[in-house]
């Protein structure tokens, strides 16, 4: 159901030489990035370090919209198991025709208690 492309290791991007050294020190790290297409799901794992980004692995999952979340879930599961990674933090990509975002104003609300 899945096309799963391998990248080889010397699949390199660099990392933003422009920042501060101390910053680019703090980049290190591996993440899962997963982007929702209309009938897709792009998933890529990356890992950074302060000199480069390296693409570990990406996969496409078909059509995951009209299949079941537990066979798709899986599916995604299976993937991140074979690169070896476990506990990866994941940033998602969502289409902007399937966001909604609402403003919400609190007059007479103190700043220190709009969280409560």
């Amino acid at each position: 159901m899945s096309t799963v492309a391998e990248i080889p290791s010397a699949t390199v991007v660099p990392a933003a030489v422009a920042l501060p050294f101390w910053r680019r020190a703090m980049l290190f790290g591996t993440g899962l990035g997963i982007a929702i297409d209309e009938r897709n799901l792009a998933v890529a794992i990356v890992r950074a370090r302060p000199a480069r980004a390296t693409l570990l692995a990406t996969a496409v999952i078909q059509d995951f919209r009209t299949r079941p979340a537990a066979d798709w879930g899986a599916e995604l599961a299976k993937f991140v198991a074979g690169t070896g990674e476990t506990r990866l933090a994941a940033t998602l990509l969502l289409p902007r025709s399937e966001v909604i975002v609402r403003t919400v104003s609190l007059p007479g609300v103190a700043d220190k208690d709009i969280a409560n």
